[in-house]
């Protein structure tokens, strides 16, 4: 089958407190999405990349390409006004084809680790859905009733998720006739679901964090750090 990753990347600093957008915050000496993209080309060599960036910050990526003498081969697509839209104008640049599946990933999930994604894209078919999933380490409870939830029914989501590529794009075009810039939509797996297909769950990593506050990048800069000396 042929493999296509969608690496969407529109995020901004701005809980972090700053004005950098947080896809182009170094760590362990280079931009967090250097760190994305090298683990998906180190994965599968072979596979296609699609990077999804804000229209106004495509610049700014081409010129951190050459300060940090990086070269990635990937097709640049810019992004939309939300999430959904963004990865909606990714799948139009995917082959409507029956032997494609591809994979979804937060831009700033750096540490997801060549084995996870090669997990997801063997498991992949064109059948159903493959979504990365941890349990629950902490007990949660209701903020409305203060009653304790049962973690043991409940599972923290990842990415990359993998879709057959034409049921992919299926999805969105229903799911956009229900809500056009996606808002309810929390990932593509919701996308999927709603549209009455299947979803498989694998096992992923709880050092595969989304980064989103300044603790976070403590973590990534440390685990990186361990990685870079194995």
């Amino acid at each position: 089958m042929k493999r296509f990753a969608i690496i969407v990347a529109g995020g901004s600093g701005q809980r972090m407190g700053g004005e950098m957008p947080k896809q182009f915050m170094p760590i362990n000496g280079s931009p967090i999405l250097f760190h994305t993209l090298s683990v998906f080309q180190k994965a599968i060599p072979d596979i296609n990349l699609i990077l999804v960036l804000p229209k106004n910050e495509i610049d700014t990526w081409y010129k951190l390409c050459e300060s940090y003498q990086m070269v990635y081969s990937v097709q640049i697509v810019e992004g939309g006004l939300t999430r959904f839209q963004s990865v909606d104008n990714g799948l139009k640049m995917i082959p409507n084809e029956d032997d494609v599946i591809v994979g979804v990933h937060d831009g700033v999930r750096p540490l997801a680790s060549a084995t996870l994604i090669q997990k997801c894209y063997s498991e992949a078919n064109l059948d159903s859905g493959i979504v990365p999933t941890t349990k629950l380490k902490e007990s949660i409870i209701n903020a409305n009733n203060l009653q304790m939830a049962d973690r043991e029914n409940l599972r923290n989501v990842q990415t990359p998720q993998v879709f057959p590529a034409k049921k992919l794009k299926d999805a969105y075009e229903f799911c956009k006739i229900l809500d056009p810039l996606g808002t309810e939509f929390t990932d593509d797996s919701s996308v999927f679901s709603k549209s009455g297909y299947k979803l498989k769950s694998v096992e992923g990593e709880y050092s595969n964090i989304k980064i989103t506050t300044s603790e976070d990048i403590i973590f990534a800069n440390a685990l990186l750090g361990v990685r870079s000396e194995e």
